[in-house]
């Protein structure tokens, strides 16, 4: 899949006609899967390529909400979803102009598109003005088509980003992977840590939460490490390690059956289960005997 960046007012990329999938498309879960679904059907119907016309991860945009994926992530599961190509946009060359505008020389005359696909809640415009229904309009004036996607709910919930992340504060993990379609994950270079697991008898690795993602429930998870081209089962704790001191926010994993030194490797560790709350333990020993249980647990429910 091929990446282009665009920013309104200089030359554009040169694109082919095609259909544009329209979203910005945090965690690509389940309902962006069914956009990107339908706006792959109606390209190949069309014998068009397929493309999303997004904004980068950093945009300015969304402020408050941490996101659900990286951009490596975001883009990889564009093109396991059939993209031709994602189009990433800057947000600040575009976010004054108007709708009509948006549409004429941004969808239609720099990009074009011959249909505009969004979700029935998709926004856009100076100041979020305008709506799917004023897409279509402005699609249809300017000879081109619009093909809104009404909300997708499962088990009678609609799916949200916003919902997914709730879950993940309250380490509802399981309920996040029905709304994601995977497993929420963590990916991110091993730093140095205090060697505190080491000395237990349980060396782990330690993960910083890249800036902007959301932060799961602190406390200790069944989860799974992926290193290189494998798949180990492993015990996670999201927290501060209250029991030798606080430090910073961060995760820690005892990856089971793996041994070796993974310092300064990107390894991606997915959360799995909530299994207990971080607590501060009264000493070394006590932590060690609960590790003990929480690692003879995970292996005993297996994966």
């Amino acid at each position: 899949m091929k990446i282009y960046e665009y920013e309104y007012g200089k030359a554009p990329p040169a694109l082919p006609p095609s259909v544009l999938a329209l979203g910005f498309f945090d965690g690509v879960h389940i309902a962006h899967r069914e956009l990107i679904r339908l706006a792959r059907e109606e390209a190949t119907r069309l014998s068009l390529p397929l493309y999303i016309f997004t904004f980068p991860i950093g945009a300015d945009m969304k402020r408050g909400a941490p996101r659900l994926t990286d951009e490596k992530r975001r883009l990889s599961l564009f093109g396991e979803l059939g993209a031709d190509g994602a189009i990433l946009c800057d947000f600040a060359s575009v976010k004054k102009l108007s709708a009509e505008v948006f549409v004429k020389e941004v969808l239609v005359g720099a990009m074009k598109a011959e249909v505009a696909a969004c979700g029935y809640n998709f926004r856009f415009g100076s100041n979020a003005c305008a709506g799917a229904d004023e897409l279509s309009r402005l699609m249809d004036a300017e000879g081109k088509r619009a093909l809104i996607v009404g909300e997708f709910a499962l088990d009678g919930v609609a799916v949200s980003s916003t919902l997914i992340r709730s879950y993940i504060a309250e380490g509802r993990m399981r309920e996040a992977e029905r709304l994601l379609g995977y497993p929420f994950s963590v990916t991110a270079r091993v730093g140095a840590g205090k060697s505190l697991g080491r000395q237990l008898g349980y060396p782990t690795v330690n993960l910083s939460f890249p800036e902007g993602t959301v932060t799961p429930r602190r406390g200790v998870y069944k989860s799974r490490a992926l290193i290189g081209d494998r798949v180990y089962p492993a015990i996670s704790n999201v927290g501060s390690c209250p029991t030798f001191g606080e430090r910073e926010l961060h995760q820690e994993s005892f990856i089971i059956g793996f041994s070796g030194n993974l310092y300064g490797e990107e390894i991606t560790v997915e959360l799995l289960e909530f299994l207990r709350d971080e607590r501060r333990f009264e000493s070394a020993e006590a932590l060690k005997m609960q590790i003990k249980i929480d690692i003879e647990r995970t292996i005993k429910e297996n994966y």
